[in-house]
């Protein structure tokens, strides 16, 4: 069953009601007596004040894909920290196509009650939203969202588990992070294709992880990343089994939030390139002046160090004058 509904926002977790992550056999000792409908919604936080460097501004500037969820349990698997990529999440995370995840998902018995989608954001920041039911037997939700562009990166959340202590939880927060598939070595959001053999694990990206200066989160001031956003789900109905009645939602998907220098500033430094060979001396006899430079690869943002000279000049000397 795919239900496509309206639109709201994305991923990672600060949890209300929450204790931690799912394990199979939480899934499986949590027995609500009735089904839910919840609505879920990604709040896209992505802009270039939190994330000032290489922050993509055209040819594609910064947006999010369809999100992808899905409700199943314990025995499903959409993504997870440390596996390898399934060729449906590799294709998806590197383009953004949820046809191989779809089809995945109809082939799969009894572990999927149901997946939705939720529309595009055109740009870094909005929202984007969605409705989809959970039953006794299946209570946990997997979602997955592409960061665009990239070369295989994603923000998401999986297995979730809904219920706690037999009952459905009221509403769940989580903040969201960016994750690496593990299928594509490009360093920037916009490196060409440059396939990972053999295929990596998915991993969490940091501030410091990858450690090449080349990558666009490589924030090495940074403790931690600023989230690139957070998904919010809330229960809106529960009662006992029938035909569950979908209630529209309706949304500002075009929702901007205007970023303020202070709480989310990232400080980015400035970076130079290598110095030039030294220029010809500006006397072809005695003493003269002679140059080498240097420019400006990254431009400081955000109260980041200020670039340094760009210039040297020393004296030099010419053959002898006659």
């Amino acid at each position: 069953m795919l239900l496509r509904p309206s639109a709201f926002h994305s991923l990672l977790c600060l949890l209300f009601f929450l204790t931690g992550w799912p394990s199979s056999d939480g899934a499986r000792s949590c027995h609500p007596a009735s089904w839910a409908n919840y609505s879920l919604t990604f709040f896209a936080e992505w802009n270039p004040v939190s994330f000032p460097k290489q922050y993509p501004t055209h040819r594609p500037p910064a947006q999010w894909s369809e999100l992808f969820g899905c409700v199943h349990d314990s025995h499903f698997i959409l993504w997870e920290e440390g596996a390898l990529a399934s060729p449906a999440v590799k294709v998806f995370a590197e383009e953004g196509k949820s046809v191989l995840l779809t089809q995945d998902a109809q082939s799969t018995e009894g572990a999927i009650s149901g997946c939705f989608r939720a529309d595009p954001i055109p740009s870094g920041e909005g929202s984007t939203s969605a409705i989809f039911r959970v039953e006794p037997a299946h209570t946990l939700v997997s979602v997955i969202v592409k960061i665009i562009p990239s070369p295989d990166w994603f923000v998401g959340i999986e297995r979730l588990n809904l219920c706690k202590d037999s009952q459905w939880k009221k509403m769940v927060s989580c903040n969201l992070f960016p994750w690496d598939t593990g299928t594509d070595s490009g360093f920037t959001f916009s490196s060409p294709n440059f396939a990972t053999e053999p295929q990596e694990p998915i991993f969490q990206i940091t501030a410091k992880s990858p450690s090449h200066p080349a990558n666009s989160f490589h924030y090495p001031r940074l403790e931690t990343l600023p989230r690139m956003g957070y998904l919010e789900l809330r229960l809106v109905a529960e009662g006992p089994w029938g035909i569950l009645k979908l209630t529209s939602v309706v949304t500002d998907s075009n929702r901007m939030v205007t970023p303020t220098l202070g709480v989310n500033a990232t400080p980015l430094d400035c970076e130079v390139s290598d110095w030039s060979s030294w220029g010809l001396c500006s006397h072809a006899c005695g003493r003269g002046i002679r140059q080498r430079t240097r420019y400006v690869t990254l431009q400081p943002a955000n109260h980041g160090e200020p670039c340094p000279s760009l210039l040297i000049e020393e004296e030099c000397e010419g053959s002898r004058c006659p």
